[in-house]
């Protein structure tokens, strides 16, 4: 009876260390990712004031978005993400003595296609985008404006060639360099599953509002996916450019064709795009397409997903990002932040 008591008593212990572990993770990320968003709006303030130091706001909003110039206000994203999403977790990967081979793995497995599996996910972000814009559209129905905070429109040809770098390219670069790369991959010792739920997670909530949280959770959870298969970020990169690309690519044409016109090829492209994804997943499924994930050895196995979880989500930086982001997305939903 003593020994079953001992017995009982270490398995305690041992769960407690454990969850303390993982808490200890958790916070890392949620403090680094805490810093980056700090150091996204000081860079912004800054840029911002440097603009209106030089005179070059236009306070008639005419010529730019909020005042800022188009090309200079696509530029300022950029550098924006670049600087939060980039440096902080290159720092991080540094501090934390994570190799950038590891924190950005290139070698592709090989073991399914990539192609066919970047193209399957295509179609699975078009049904989740599809799901939140009706979701969105009934919200309106009660009064409450929706927005996603961001307004992007592109005149000349100078402003679309920044419109396209700066939306499509770079955030599929830092981005998915955060969240796919550092985060997930920092955290896949204490399994795959929650690694990919919770930089799903975080990567939905510094979006910031409630039409794009559960879209990009969605889009995580399917880039995540992609870079656990394959072994490599890559194919999740080029997913994200394409999901990005597009939308670009169709908002540039409404500035070249009829409105009847610019539907019928936003329908026809995203249409033919989720069919050959649809193609794709039947194909990678006869082929045996794995949706398990592999177990590792590590402390934190013994815990269930629920203590996981909760471990996840108690500690100082989890909890400040998570106040952060969810109070953005409250301001912006009441039309506070615009």
């Amino acid at each position: 009876m003593q020994e079953t008591n001992q017995y009982i008593l270490y398995q305690k212990n041992v769960k407690r260390q454990n969850k303390k572990l993982l808490r200890k993770d958790c916070n890392k990320i949620g403090l680094m990712l805490l810093i980056a968003t700090v150091i996204m709006n000081i860079v912004s303030f800054l840029l911002v004031f440097l603009i209106q130091l030089t005179g070059n706001m236009d306070y008639t909003m005419k010529t730019g978005i909020s005042g800022v110039p188009y090309t200079v206000y696509y530029l300022l994203n950029a550098i924006y993400e670049f600087s939060g999403f980039f440096i902080v977790p290159l720092v991080f990967c540094l501090i934390a003595n994570l190799k950038l081979s590891d924190a950005v793995p290139l070698k592709n497995n090989k073991k399914y296609n990539s192609f066919l599996m970047v193209i399957g996910a295509y179609s699975v972000c078009t049904i989740a985008n599809f799901s939140v814009t009706l979701l969105n559209t009934n919200l309106s129905i009660f009064g409450i404006e929706n927005t996603t905070g961001t307004d992007f429109a592109a005149k000349d040809l100078k402003d679309q060639i920044f419109y396209f770098v700066c939306v499509a390219i770079v955030p599929a670069l830092v981005e998915e360099f955060m969240f796919r790369g550092v985060i997930l991959n920092f955290l896949r010792k204490h399994g795959d599953g929650f690694a990919l739920i919770t930089s799903s997670f975080l990567f939905g909530l510094v979006h910031g509002n409630f039409v794009q949280i559960p879209f990009a959770f969605i889009v995580g959870l399917t880039c995540g996916f992609i870079v656990i298969k394959t072994g490599s970020i890559l194919p999740s990169v080029f997913l994200h450019f394409l999901n990005n690309g597009t939308s670009v690519i169709i908002d540039i044409t409404k500035n070249y064709v009829s409105e009847n016109t610019y539907i019928f090829i936003s329908n026809a492209v995203i249409f033919a795009l989720t069919l050959m994804g649809f193609l794709s997943i039947l194909s990678l499924c006869k082929k045996g397409l794995n949706v398990r994930f592999e177990t590792k050895k590590y402390p934190t196995f013994s815990l269930s997903i629920k203590d996981k979880i909760s471990s996840m989500l108690i500690n100082p930086g989890i909890m400040i990002v998570i106040s952060i982001y969810v109070s953005s997305a409250l301001l912006t939903i009441f039309g506070v932040l615009s």
